[in-house]
């Protein structure tokens, strides 16, 4: 009698068990065949992504011209090194916007290139006048600015050394705008 229990629950929980794994089976292939659909969309939109920066890559007037004043390299100060973490290389530069419209805010990236064009340092920046209560907080069609934009320095990276010991005339200083905020509320973004 105990025999004839043992194999009449091993076969029903076999049997049991046998449609749960085949219903599990035909699960798992739904969920693979909707994964496998939301990587197309994926895709696709990814796609549409890459030919929209392709657009967009178009020559576009640079927002400003750019003169290097002086260069300086900072060493850190052992009572500021709660807040100043790394040597700096500072630069002084005289900025011209360019542009027609009055702006509020530049964003991009300041790079330091060799001669030759390879970049060396780089550094994101916020550019705007939103202290400036006198002469307002636009930045005007042709009017020049001075800042001082601070490169975090690391000793071990060799191309750091480089910009330490140039020249002025050796090295060059470029601008990538990522965004421009304009006077009117317009906003203009880069890739």
């Amino acid at each position: 009698m105990g025999r004839f229990l043992f194999l009449f629950f091993l076969i029903l929980f076999s049997y049991s068990y046998g449609e749960n794994l085949d219903s599990r089976v035909t699960e798992l292939e739904k969920k693979i065949k909707e994964l496998e659909q939301r990587i197309d969309i994926l895709e696709t939109k990814l796609e549409v992504k890459k030919s929209t920066v392709k657009i967009q890559n178009v020559e576009y007037k640079n927002p400003l011209k750019i003169k290097v004043l002086n260069k300086v390299f900072k060493p850190i100060n052992l009572r500021e090194k709660l807040w100043e973490k790394t040597d700096k290389i500072i630069l002084d530069l005289e900025l011209i916007y360019t542009l027609d419209k009055p702006a509020k805010n530049i964003k991009g990236y300041f790079y330091i290139k060799d001669k030759n064009g390879r970049v060396l340092m780089e550094r994101e920046v916020n550019l705007n006048k939103s202290f400036n209560f006198i002469s307002g907080t636009d930045i005007k069609p042709s009017e020049k600015l001075t800042a001082s934009i601070s490169f975090q320095y690391n000793e071990s990276n060799p191309d750091h050394i480089k910009v330490k010991e140039a020249e002025i005339d050796d090295i060059t200083v470029e601008f990538l705008p990522l965004q421009i905020r304009f006077s009117d509320g317009k906003i203009e973004k880069y890739n």
